[in-house]
């Protein structure tokens, strides 16, 4: 879900944004920065891609990534390369500081 707001109190324009085939056995835990180099958005999340849309076989969770520019158009997305099917990989890692002083501001306010 995606939604905007000037002053993160009142939220407008809700709408449900599909980064990931139908394949994917979940998407969740999403974040994101501003990368200047790029001068988009990058959206990260996890996700258990299955390779069907049954979500059979065996598979697990991995860290993806898409960027974007107005939350509305999303490149495609890419596996994280440093996520290991042993844990998520770089999932805290991808986290910039201004998101993270974001959060701190969003708690304390």
């Amino acid at each position: 879900m995606v939604a905007e707001s000037t002053g993160l109190v009142h939220w407008t324009n809700q709408r449900l944004v599909q980064v990931f085939p139908p394949e994917a056995g979940n998407t969740w835990a999403p974040e994101a920065y501003y990368d200047k180099t790029l001068g988009a958005y990058v959206v990260f999340w996890a996700s258990k891609p299955y390779g069907n849309p049954r979500h059979t076989g065996d598979t697990y969770n991995k860290m993806v990534y898409a960027t974007t520019r107005d939350f509305y158009a999303f490149s495609e997305p890419k596996n994280e390369p440093s996520a290991s099917r042993h844990g998520a990989g770089g999932h805290a890692g991808r986290v910039r500081p201004a998101a993270l002083l974001s959060r701190l501001i969003r708690a304390l306010g």
